[in-house]
């Protein structure tokens, strides 16, 4: 189970809305099928209640028609100028009555050959009642006298069809009945196939759109609620979505920002903090700078004393060197003339 839902997680949103679409497809269509089947059994059942419908109606002029040849057999009796009429009459109620028995035996099919041995009793009562008639009817024409004993050999053979028939019609009856029934519960399977196809098909579709929904919305509640979180200042909210769709890369890349977005004011906190250190070491160098600065300035004060009395004493002494200079000067020159002097003594001394 849990397989199948990561299966399903990891299917993008197109992908899911297309599975949506094609199960809504499969399930019109599977109802439709449904209802072609449907359309189809019951028109082959209405074919089936046609011919058997038919069947009925051929066996109860069948019933007739041999009540008709009896009939026209009395009135012959009764009434023999009218025996060509009579005539006519059985020919045409024995042509209805062994045409009716023709069909009859060629729907054997339909008939699941239920009525094969009705039918052949039938066919052979029949034969011999229609002979029968046309028999008295010859004796009528003939011997007036003799009819009335002929009449109940005739009646024998009415008594033997009156019997053959009703079994034949019981079974078309029933066949008729059986394929209504049959016609009836097709159509009742087919309308609650289809109703539990689309049933089907309407569960599918709303677990599926449950399931689109569930994927999108529950991810998107988890971003919004981070992202909310980080709009106050919250950076920890996680957001848990373990699907590979958009809305689990959508997590994903928040989850990245937020662990971005925590290093990058952890980097600002301790830069921050360096930042903090270093001004508190500059504020203590300004303080020793100020200082050294007030030093300085008392100092460059005793320097600057010191150098006016330095300027005074470079001054006298250049007075003095000056001075001493011009004594120099004098001296030298003395010394040049005593020098003088005695070499102009020497010169005296070594001429004399």
């Amino acid at each position: 189970m849990g397989a199948l839902k990561q299966l399903w997680g990891d299917r993008s949103i197109a992908q899911k809305l297309a599975a949506l679409v094609v199960v809504a497809i499969i399930s019109v269509a599977a109802v439709a099928y449904a209802g072609i089947i449907s359309a189809r059994a019951s028109a082959s059942s209405t074919e089936d209640i046609a011919r058997l419908n038919a069947l009925t109606r051929v066996t109860l002029a069948s019933d007739m028609a041999h009540d008709a040849v009896r009939e026209n057999v009395v009135e012959a009796m009764a009434f023999p100028s009218e025996l060509a009429n009579s005539r006519s009459g059985v020919k045409d109620s024995a042509a209805i009555l062994t045409s009716g028995l023709t069909k009859v035996a060629a729907a054997s099919e339909d008939l699941n050959h239920e009525a094969d041995a009705y039918l052949a009793t039938a066919q052979k009562d029949v034969t011999a009642y229609i002979a029968s008639a046309n028999h008295v009817l010859d004796v009528i024409a003939n011997n007036p006298t003799q009819a009335a004993k002929d009449y109940a050999d005739f009646m024998v053979s009415f008594h033997a069809v009156e019997h053959a028939l009703p079994p034949i019609a019981d079974v078309v009856e029933t066949r008729s009945n059986a394929a209504a029934a049959a016609a009836v519960s097709s159509a009742s399977r087919a309308q609650t196939l289809s109703i539990l196809l689309g049933l089907l098909g309407a569960t599918l579709v709303g677990l599926i759109a449950w399931a689109i929904v569930r994927s999108v919305v529950n991810p998107l509640k988890q971003v919004a609620t981070a992202l909310d979180a980080m709009a106050d200042g919250d950076l920890t909210v996680a957001v848990n979505v373990p699907t590979n769709d958009e809305t689990g890369q959508m997590a994903r890349s928040l989850t990245r920002a937020q662990q971005s977005i925590r290093e990058t004011v952890a980097t600002i906190d301790v830069s921050s903090q360096a930042v903090a250190q270093a001004a508190g070491r500059i504020s203590s160098v300004s303080s020793q700078i100020s200082s050294s600065a007030i030093a300085t300035s008392e100092q460059a004060d005793r320097v600057s004393s010191t150098a006016e009395q330095v300027s005074s004493n470079v001054q006298t002494v250049a007075t003095s060197s000056s001075q001493m200079g011009q004594s120099i000067s004098e001296i030298a020159e003395n010394a040049h003339e005593a020098a003088r002097v005695a070499s102009e003594a020497v010169g005296l001394a070594h001429q004399t």
